[in-house]
């Protein structure tokens, strides 16, 4: 389901005219806009009418205006404390995606994380105490696959359970 910030909506409509998706408001668990440190929307606040794909086929353009008439402009949010795990993982994958010539294999990546938290049981153990009571947050790694099937999101999401910021790692 594709998410939008009602402020980027509001600078984008003054700075381009119109506004568009913003990649990184796409990314798995990346639920605050790094720029505004918003929650990140994905329907409508006055009808409900969630904006995500029903089809196979590419979600459109977004508007300033859902099919209702409201403004999503203005739905403006409590913005999220810049201390807050939940702005921290969006502003590490906004840093990541920012990033395109850094790029860590993934063993690279299960290497850092075991030299960080020793064993694998300790990173589930770090992944769950952080993240676990989250319901949106999706992370696929269990202890009980292999370290081998460790996604970007869940690489991200345990850099931010260790309190390091991309520059860091």
């Amino acid at each position: 389901i594709p998410h939008y910030c009602s402020q980027c909506i509001a600078d984008d409509t003054d700075q381009f005219g119109e506004p568009y998706w913003h990649s990184v408001h796409q990314i798995q668990n990346v639920l605050v806009c790094p720029i505004h440190a918003i929650k990140l929307e994905s329907s409508c606040p006055s009808c409900g009418e969630n904006f995500g794909a029903k089809t196979k086929h590419l979600t459109g353009p977004l508007h300033k205006y859902c099919q209702c008439g409201a403004d999503l402009r203005l739905n403006v949010r409590q913005r999220i404390p810049r201390t807050d795990k939940f702005y921290r993982l969006a502003d590490f994958s906004s840093s990541a995606l920012a990033n395109p010539k850094v790029t860590w294999s993934n063993s690279f990546a299960i290497s850092y994380l075991l030299s960080k938290v020793g064993s694998a049981r300790n990173l589930h153990l770090l992944l769950e105490k952080t993240w676990r009571s989250e319901p949106k947050i999706f992370l696929t790694w269990k202890p009980t696959l292999s370290l081998k099937s460790i996604r970007a999101w869940d690489v991200a999401a345990a850099l931010v359970a260790l309190d390091l910021n991309y520059a860091e790692a």
